[in-house]
């Protein structure tokens, strides 16, 4: 039996690539089983754009929320919303409006989690959406001294770094999260 998916986007008022993330979540290869998208600055634009794609739920948060408050929001209005088929998701996908997923984003996620069982996070390669040859983030580590330092900055992806699997820390852009760990850390 799969995992139960909610897929959560927040949008900011619908920006230019909006249409795009949401035909990338559609396009999945694995599609998510919910679907809710929070805009922390409605707009008629956006408003349409988001309708049309027809999301489980569609949310607005106070003007200005920040990308975890969003979140938040929408994992107490799903709950609230949609009782028991909600109770049941076990992995929340974080996606921003400007993450235009690959088709197959979400089932090599859940694979890197069936693969790694005690993990609670997977995290995608992100490449730009302007220039998909430029790696932007494959995660962070600690310097020595104890600052935090990306892996990567702005590299041309050659597929030089596809067989690393384990890191500190990742984006919250694309990430997949085990709906518990998320609970118990209240986000």
């Amino acid at each position: 039996m799969q995992p139960r998916v909610t897929a959560i986007l927040v949008a900011h008022g619908g920006g230019e690539y909006l249409e795009r993330t949401l035909a990338s979540v559609e396009r999945q290869t694995r599609r998510p089983d919910i679907t809710i998208v929070i805009d922390t600055a409605p707009a008629d634009a956006s408003n349409r754009v988001i309708s049309a794609a027809a999301p489980t739920l569609h949310l607005t948060a106070r003007h200005g929320a920040t990308f975890g408050a969003a979140v938040a929001h929408a994992v107490a209005q799903t709950w609230t919303q949609l009782g028991d088929s909600a109770s049941s998701t076990e992995w929340l996908w974080l996606l921003g409006e400007d993450n235009t997923a690959d088709p197959r984003a979400l089932e090599s996620l859940l694979h890197a989690v069936e693969r790694a069982p005690s993990g609670v996070a997977a995290g995608p390669k992100l490449l730009s959406v302007d220039d998909p040859a430029m790696l932007v983030s494959l995660g962070e580590t600690i310097s020595t001294l104890g600052a935090t330092v990306q892996l990567v900055d702005n590299e041309f992806d050659q597929a030089q770094y596809d067989t690393k699997d384990d890191v500190l820390g990742i984006a919250a852009a694309g990430m997949l999260v085990r709906k518990d760990a998320w609970s118990a850390l209240e986000g």
